[in-house]
């Protein structure tokens, strides 16, 4: 009976030992590690259930000090694939001589390295030829916090100043899982290239479902390549990296009080791929980093699956060739988004989100920018369905937003329609400027006057300026009586009267004295033209049509300036003004009036929406 219990016992607690764990965790120092993969005889190094920890006395090949100076001077080559699998490393931890313990610092992988079931590791100034890869899932997710508190060691991933040449994955499912990891995964200053092996490839695969967070700064994509960031938990922070002719496909489905969300600072030469939620005011996306533009991924998506590619599909070798097949983009660009209802719908809500959270921070810069995409694309759906049912109403719709988006960028750029309006006043004024008016002495008279004029001049021995005076003597003669009648009252007339009496007729006669003394200092030779020798008559007839030029230009500029005047005047009131009109131009003065009414309309309806954005 009592052997029986005994075994009962033992079969007991073997059953519960097997139910809470199967396996034991062995443990090594770090030189230790690499001490069993330079014997290991194979090509493929294995390891499961371990723990690897820094040994203060052994391990200082696997040190920082806090300057991130590396204690392994020459690079540590491994020549075989790395098998890891509920491994944990312990890293980067500050020890007692103000180093940073615990990284893989300066090695070189020239095999595939792949960590299975494991989120604690420090890798700096590495470099692997071939794909390192990161993947957990199931139970792995609900140890993490035990292995923590139990054997200090963070769930932390961090990969610094590497390079890889064939590309770096990290995967982790954590769905249906109790515990929702807290684990961030830090990659800094690090350079990648696409996957060899891969038909589009990727150079960085990140996806992580209810599993940490992701910071990602200053890292390099020197080759075209795609690059998925794809989270739903903790965030993305997304800063200063530059992605040159790569294509990104990020996601972000917050399901985090404490999530973070920030794009900012990174250089996007193509198109990128968004999928976002609904933003807060912290979240920061910075939208001039977007200069090639943006595409919601659900729209996309949507499109893609939908029979609109249907006869180009069989180019799709898997799930994300789409986002690098070029003929897949650009239709969706020039066709697809406006074309197909759900994916116009949900692209422009997709922008809609984008549009709220910018006016949410106060950003009117970035939400015009928006918003002017946002009426692109209804722009072009009306176009679009104006080429389906030919209406009126759905011409009118279009091409009112056509001319809203070419005057005034749909109202969200007052200035632009100023510019615009100054255009049209100019255009019009040229126009007016070949057609009389009533105000105009630009004519075939005015001509005639200047050539019997400078004919009387040549003719005669006295300078030109005596014969201006002669020409105007009736305006003279008229300032002259005015002064003499003004002097013989001087002893009747109050003081101040006659003082602005005097200053009138001073300003009166200064032009008449100004274009006196300008002519009189060009009269160098006197006499008739038939006494002047050849000589003289050169520098006689460069005078002449020197001035002659000159009052062609004055008439010219008068009749300009009247011409542009009128312009404005239309332009503004819908009328003639004081400068009644001849002839065509009336019509066309309607026309200008009418287009000045609606710019100037739109005008305002812009500028007050600024003003109370």
């Amino acid at each position: 009976m009592r052997n029986t219990i005994i075994l009962f016992l033992l079969f007991t607690t073997s059953t519960i030992l097997s139910q809470n764990k199967d396996f034991f965790y062995k443990e090594y120092s770090y030189t230790e590690l690499f001490n069993m993969i330079n014997t290991e005889k194979n090509a493929v190094f294995k390891l499961k259930n371990a723990f690897i920890k820094y040994d203060l006395t052994i391990d200082t090949l696997f040190m920082a000090s806090n300057t991130e100076i590396l204690q392994r001077e020459k690079k540590l080559i491994v020549d075989k694939e790395l098998q890891f699998e509920n491994v944990h490393f312990q890293n980067h931890v500050l020890t007692k001589k103000d180093n940073d313990a615990g990284y893989l610092s300066n090695i070189h992988f020239k095999k595939k390295v792949s960590i299975r079931n494991s989120a604690s590791i420090a890798i700096i100034n590495c470099e692997f030829d071939d794909i390192l890869s990161f993947i957990g899932s199931g139970d792995f997710c609900n140890e993490l916090e035990t292995i923590k508190q139990n054997e200090n060691i963070n769930d932390y991933i961090k990969i610094e100043n590497s390079v890889f040449n064939n590309g770096l994955k990290i995967f982790y499912n954590c769905n249906y899982q109790n515990n929702n990891s807290n684990t961030v995964i830090s990659l800094e200053k690090n350079i990648f290239y696409p996957n060899k092996d891969e038909y589009i490839g990727t150079s960085l695969g990140l996806i992580g479902r209810k599993f940490g967070s992701y910071h990602i700064y200053e890292n390099s994509f020197p080759i075209a390549s795609f690059v998925n960031i794809d989270n739903n938990a903790n965030g993305i922070i997304l800063i200063d990296n530059n992605f040159k002719e790569s294509i990104v496909s990020l996601s972000y489905e917050n399901n985090s009080e404490n999530g973070k969300f920030e794009i900012s600072g990174n250089k996007f030469n193509k198109t990128i791929f968004l999928g976002i939620p609904e933003l807060s005011q912290t979240n920061i996306i910075s939208i001039k980093q977007f200069t090639k533009g943006f595409i919601s991924i659900e729209a996309f998506q949507t499109a893609v699956e939908s029979s609109y590619y249907s006869k180009i599909k069989d180019s799709i070798k898997n799930h994300f060739n789409a986002y690098t097949n070029k003929l897949f983009v650009q239709k969706y660009k020039n066709n697809a988004v406006f074309e197909i209802e759900k994916v116009f719908e949900l692209e422009i809500s997709f922008l809609g989100r984008l549009y709220d959270y910018y006016k949410s921070r106060h950003n009117n810069r970035s939400a015009n920018k928006v918003y002017i995409r946002l009426k692109n694309l209804e722009t072009e759906r009306l176009a679009f369905e104006y080429q389906k049912k030919s209406t009126f109403k759905n011409y009118f719709s279009w091409k009112i937003n056509q001319f809203l988006s070419i005057f005034s960028d749909y109202g969200t750029e007052p200035a632009k329609a100023i510019i615009f309006s100054v255009q049209v006043i100019i255009l019009f004024a040229l126009i007016y400027f070949f057609f009389p008016n009533s105000w105009d002495t630009l004519g075939r008279n005015r001509l005639m006057y200047r050539f019997e004029f400078f004919q009387k001049y040549l003719k005669r021995k006295d300078g030109i300026h005596t014969l201006y005076l002669e020409e105007n003597k009736m305006e003279i003669n008229s300032f002259q009586l005015f002064k003499k009648n003004l002097e013989s009252s001087t002893l009747k007339l109050p003081i101040f009267f006659i003082k602005s009496a005097k200053l009138l007729y001073k300003i009166s006669m200064l032009r008449t004295k100004l274009i006196s003394r300008f002519l009189k200092s060009t009269d160098i030779l006197k006499g008739t033209w038939s006494e002047l020798s050849p000589n003289e008559k050169k520098w006689k007839g460069f005078q002449v049509g020197t001035l002659f030029v000159l009052s062609v230009l004055y008439d010219i500029t008068i009749k300009l300036l009247n011409a542009l005047m009128l312009s404005i005047n239309t332009f503004t009131t819908l009328g003639f003004g004081d400068i009644p009109i001849k002839g065509l131009t009336r019509y066309l003065a309607i026309i200008e009036g009418f287009i000045g009414w609606f710019m100037l309309s739109i005008f305002s309806v812009s500028l007050i929406s600024q003003l109370l954005g």
